[in-house]
């Protein structure tokens, strides 16, 4: 068990790598049809991907605990000689999901990018640093617990109190003058309202694969 656990603790470090910048997150590419609101939708289905691998890496771990082959502190020890920081060994341990960094110092640097590429026009930082609605989102998604992610697959009525979180109107960047970003929205309340468009609450289009979202929504008489 120690050794098959030291292999899945390799692919659970890969989940932290700067997988924005694969897709391309910090590029300076097409950048006026990537407006703030585009930025926040990329990065929450980001974190989307990455909790899924970290909830295989919870389930292995609960897995080595349940077995009787590992204990807590041997789990501990094997994520602190992989580099792992002891916030993110706690969380994980305790079945809360570790939000990724968006990138503040990267984002700034593709926005210098872009305003020294365009000496000619006039560029707002609003439009290209939405820190407030970036933090809403990692606040969103630091707020979500494993145990909740197996209820609602399992109890397919079960209100949730998973917290949601609104994105920014979305604004297409024009130059030379560019419109004033909206003030960020406040955070929605933590209910569990059915969204009339698909059936289904935030948390579940967030959390649920889409044959699980087919399956809650046939449960409901929307399919």
């Amino acid at each position: 068990m120690p050794g098959s656990f030291a292999y899945k603790i390799s692919d659970f470090k890969n989940t932290f790598k700067e997988p924005k910048v694969a897709e391309g997150f910090y590029s300076t590419k097409g950048y006026q049809q990537r407006g703030p609101a585009q930025l926040v939708r990329e990065y929450d289905q980001f974190n989307e991907e990455a909790f899924r691998e970290q909830y295989r890496f919870y389930r292995a771990t609960r897995s080595a605990l349940d077995s009787g082959l590992m204990t807590r502190s041997q789990v501990a020890k094997a994520l602190q000689a992989r580099d792992l920081s002891d916030t993110t060994i706690d969380s994980i341990l305790s079945g809360r999901y570790v939000p990724l960094s968006y990138g503040e110092d990267a984002l700034v640097s593709r926005f210098e990018k872009i305003k020294n590429g365009n000496p000619d026009k006039v560029f707002f930082s609003s439009d290209f640093l939405p820190i407030d609605a970036l933090e809403r989102v990692k606040e969103k998604w630091s707020r979500f617990k494993f145990e909740d992610f197996e209820r609602i697959r399992k109890e397919p009525e079960q209100t949730s109190s998973l917290p949601q979180v609104e994105a920014p109107v979305e604004e297409k960047i024009a130059t030379p003058q560019l419109p004033a970003t909206p003030d960020p929205a406040p955070p929605m309340p933590q209910t569990a309202d059915v969204m009339p468009a698909t059936g289904l609450t935030q948390s579940e289009t967030a959390l649920l694969s889409p044959s699980e979202q087919i399956i809650r929504q046939r449960q409901r008489g929307i399919v």
